[in-house]
């Protein structure tokens, strides 16, 4: 079967992968809030909130990425906060509890944690959790390209949230270790033409500027 996920990869063909020891038993660790909690500590890490008023926002839950680059009569979709992690975890649970992924009046909250460096101090931490995304560990069913390997960009999402559809320029390589996530994969062949792509020096470029939800 590793045989086989490995074929995939190479070929740049999507696959989903079970059953391995050191991802399981992330699995465990961070579905504890305690964990987490001592893991992030106290301190602010930048989120994003939606934000409905602005332009290519289709509602509440919905997450359009923007560099912060500014164009003339474009209003951001979402708006960086600085939250600690009790602080948007709390959120989490009550948009969780009382609302559908219809409801426009609850903002979200999306909790980005990016560590690009295993030899940065602050950041250390997620590659020694993550050892399998390490490129010390060379080319593996993980990484083909160790030395490409752009850092571990972790996002922790409220129930019913949207990120808008984009193409990325490199390969990913996603570890799913808590809730569920549903992806959206369009065809290669497709996926320049056919997308709407918002220019690449637009704020939000190379992402689609069509409503998935509603086509």
């Amino acid at each position: 079967e590793l045989a086989k996920a490995i074929a995939y990869r190479d070929a740049e063909v999507p696959f989903q992968l079970y059953n391995h020891p050191e991802v399981d038993e992330i699995t465990h660790k961070w579905a504890d809030p305690k964990y987490m909690e001592r893991r992030f500590g106290s301190g602010r890490y930048r989120c994003e909130s939606s934000n409905p008023g602005g332009d290519a926002n289709y509602g509440p839950n919905h997450f359009m990425y923007t560099s912060g680059r500014s164009a003339p009569g474009w209003t951001s979709p979402i708006e960086n906060v600085d939250l600690r992690w009790a602080d948007w975890t709390a959120r989490a649970r009550t948009v969780g509890l009382n609302t559908s992924a219809e409801d426009r009046s609850a903002q979200r909250f999306y909790f980005r944690f990016s560590a690009m460096s295993s030899r940065d101090s602050r950041t250390k931490w997620v590659f020694d959790e993550l050892p399998f995304f390490h490129p010390s560990r060379g080319k593996s069913v993980f990484l083909k390209d160790p030395q490409g390997q752009r850092g571990i960009h972790c996002r922790f999402g409220m129930s019913g949230m949207i990120a808008e559809a984009h193409w990325d320029g490199s390969r990913n390589m996603i570890g799913q270790f808590y809730g569920r996530r549903r992806y959206i994969l369009v065809d290669p062949a497709q996926g320049c033409c056919d997308m709407y792509l918002l220019p690449k020096d637009h704020p939000s470029g190379r992402h689609s500027e069509v409503d998935w939800s509603k086509p």
